[in-house]
């Protein structure tokens, strides 16, 4: 056997394994996305229609914003679907979200085997990431957007009184304490603050952290907007600007992304 001969069998054998490796990602990211819907397709649905309930029951902002941050996941999965190479943020997004879950979980006592399942299949379908060791990248799109990053650290003073708020409501011991609602508030502000922090790096397919953190803040806002009398509402006031800080970020991003022609995605 020739060396030309040994060298086109072996760059054969390559293409054959990163088909094969192609494939189980995307059997991987169908399984997850299937057992979200078996598991959690009622709960997934509140997204739609909680904005209907005219007489919201006393747990209607935790349900919305936990059913808000199980659809940064959802989104980060979905984009996998088609040319993954292009929306590596989208992983990114989706395996950090679990990461603060899981550990929010695990300081709170809360256990629940489902999500610990599909926590292992979401690092699996990292590692197979057509995209390779680019996955790990979180700064290969462009510059870090200073602008960006300016109405992060903006919405970071906001925030972290919020989560301050919400942390020392936990110890209050009243029905949302019990379920661990005032904890997952302050996931969810952490959560805002790291996917906006995510977007300004500008990973390959930061557009999509960059919208799922303008997402998280306007659900939060118009919920308390409509509804400022439920536990850890803002209020209509904090409401309002949560929503301006919001579409202001998504104006940014996008401004951004057609000035300097980075990745569609």
């Amino acid at each position: 056997m020739t060396a030309d001969t040994t060298q086109k069998r072996s760059m054969e054998l390559l293409r054959e394994a990163g088909g094969l490796r192609r494939v189980a990602f995307y059997v991987t990211i169908v399984t997850i996305l299937a057992l979200m819907t078996a598991f959690l397709g009622d709960t997934l649905a509140f997204i739609f229609t909680a904005w209907t309930v005219s007489e919201p029951g006393v747990h209607h902002l935790h349900d919305l914003t936990l059913v808000t941050i199980l659809w940064t996941v959802v989104l980060g999965l979905l984009v996998q679907l088609y040319e993954p190479e292009r929306r590596v943020a989208g992983i990114q997004q989706a395996v950090l979200v679990n990461i603060v879950i899981t550990g929010s979980n695990f300081l709170t006592g809360f256990i629940f085997p489902p999500a610990l399942i599909l926590g292992g299949l979401l690092l699996v379908a990292f590692a197979l990431h057509p995209a390779g060791w680019d996955v790990l990248q979180v700064r290969t799109a462009g510059s870090v957007s200073p602008v960006l990053v300016g109405l992060v650290v903006l919405a970071g003073i906001p925030f972290t009184i919020y989560a301050a708020d919400q942390y020392a409501l936990q110890a209050s011991g009243d029905v949302h304490a019990q379920l661990d609602h005032y904890a997952d508030m302050v996931t969810y502000a952490l959560l805002v603050l790291l996917l906006g922090l995510l977007a300004s790096a500008k990973p390959v397919g930061w557009r999509i952290p960059l919208w799922s953190a303008a997402g998280l803040v306007g659900v939060l806002g118009a919920t308390s907007i409509l509804h400022p009398a439920l536990a850890s509402s803002a209020g209509p006031i904090w409401g309002g600007l949560a929503i301006l800080w919001a579409a202001g970020l998504i104006v940014v991003g996008e401004v951004s992304h057609r000035r300097s022609g980075d990745n569609p995605t």
